[in-house]
């Protein structure tokens, strides 16, 4: 069983610690992501009115907000299980 797949009771101190760094940089990439979208949306409304871009990119963010959302109750049980093992 490969490190990502393994919960977080299961993991040995070294992954848990990989899968803390790898969440962190996963938060970030997501508000990127989420933020050039929201900045090509309204540059395309601004430029050429409500068109159909738009509502792709509306699609796109809210699929984004939710892995977002999918990946802080992840990231709970992973900083709950980092606090019990005392390594945070």
């Amino acid at each position: 069983m490969s490190s990502e797949t393994r919960r977080p009771a299961e993991a040995t101190d070294q992954e848990l610690l990989q899968q803390a760094k790898k969440m962190k940089s996963s938060k970030l990439t997501n508000a990127v992501f989420i933020g050039v979208l929201a900045g090509i949306g309204i540059y395309s409304i601004a430029n050429k009115g409500l068109n159909f871009l738009p509502f792709i990119l509306l699609f796109f963010i809210i699929y984004s907000i939710g892995q977002g959302a999918k990946l802080a109750s992840e990231e709970k049980a992973l900083q709950q299980q980092l606090r019990s093992r005392g390594l945070v």
